[in-house]
């Protein structure tokens, strides 16, 4: 029994030298506990702005209604069926009250009810309501010009003033303003 004890002593010798050598389980933990922490806080980073812009996007797009609407039931600023375009000329007025100094450049697209009605206008007519828009257009000042409620106002006056020319042979139903400057 005396040769037993000095295996175990040596044993034991083994088993300590061993453990000095090896790296202690805590400290490897520790490290692969950082390395998860940083690769999470990098995940985080990028996918947060990712995944928040695609949220948007698809919240931002409008919904398409699986039925088509009737007839009757238009989009605002759509063509009316049938409806024909007529661009004008561009046109170039003084602006009233501005003694010469200050012009307006229009070019005009106007929207018809009958596109056979755009044809015979664009052959027959077209001089007529170009007149018509530069005369609307001249009596117009600075300050009738200015913001939407402007616009919205010449669009009305003109479309008024066309409307009254055709009378009983057929409507324009909107204006458009390819280009719109006031210099």
């Amino acid at each position: 029994m005396a040769e037993e004890a000095p295996r175990e002593v040596m044993a034991t010798a083994d088993v300590e030298a061993r453990s000095e050598t090896t790296p202690q389980p805590a400290g490897i933990s520790s490290r692969l506990g950082t390395l998860l922490v940083v690769v999470t806080g990098l995940l985080v980073i990028t996918l947060t702005p990712t995944i928040t812009y695609f949220v948007i996007r698809s919240a931002a797009q409008p919904r398409v209604p699986d039925v088509a609407p009737a007839a009757s039931e238009t989009r605002a600023g759509a063509l009316p069926s049938g409806a024909g375009m007529l661009e004008l000329n561009p046109i170039l007025v003084n602006i009233a009250q501005t003694k010469a100094t200050r012009i307006l450049k229009l070019q005009v697209q106007l929207v018809v009810s009958d596109a056979t009605l755009a044809d015979d206008l664009k052959a027959q007519a077209l001089p007529l309501l170009t007149d018509r828009v530069i005369q609307v257009a001249r009596r117009k000042t600075l300050e009738d010009l200015e913001g939407t409620q402007g616009t919205d106002a010449l669009k009305r006056d003109i479309l008024s003033e066309l409307n009254a020319v055709l009378k009983d042979r057929g409507a324009i139903v909107d204006i458009y303003f390819k280009e719109f400057l006031i210099q």
